[in-house]
């Protein structure tokens, strides 16, 4: 309740379209809008030439509307001025529409297998990611609420035993 009541009032002052939808199409004003965004902050390579276009997965959904997206992509949540509950959710709805429109990211993936004791023949696994290329990671990755330690995330060198494969997210 208090979010749609939120969501009902950044729709009544102008900041979001309508929003009890649960269409995932975007007007082709919309996606131009995010693609000329897009590669103002971010760089070409970010954006898509022809946007991105999805299918609802549910037979009933309605289609009639758009999906539920900022009004103006230019307007930033930053630029917003909105107090901290509508900035959370306007933020968020900012953020997922802007990323939807966002090149892909280039993940390599690294597993590395050993033996630690020879005498117990156990494999041991180690797995980790770099990101090659963030595309819409770069502003939005679900699920993360808190940065990690950027220490944390790095991979040790490894020099034998290893696998390497890249895949795109």
């Amino acid at each position: 309740k208090t979010t749609m009541d939120i969501a009902q009032r950044l729709y009544q002052n102008g900041h979001i379209t309508y929003m009890r939808t649960d269409s995932v199409n975007l007007s082709d004003q919309a996606i131009s809008s995010a693609r000329s965004f897009i590669e103002k902050e971010f760089g070409n390579e970010y954006s898509l030439p022809h946007g991105r276009r999805y299918k609802t997965k549910q037979a009933n959904a309605q289609e009639a509307h758009e999906a539920i997206r900022p009004t103006y992509i230019d307007k930033t949540p930053e630029k917003s001025g909105l107090d901290r509950e509508e900035l959370k959710l306007y933020k968020l709805i900012w953020e997922r529409t802007v990323a939807s429109q966002m090149a892909e990211a280039v993940i390599e993936t690294t597993t590395y297998r050993f033996i630690p004791d020879l005498h117990k023949k156990e494999e041991w696994i180690s797995k980790g990611e770099v990101i090659i290329f963030p595309g819409f990671m770069k502003l939005y990755i679900e699920g993360t609420d808190e940065e990690e330690n950027e220490e944390n995330r790095k991979l040790p060198l490894l020099k034998k035993g290893e696998s390497i494969t890249s895949h795109t997210l």
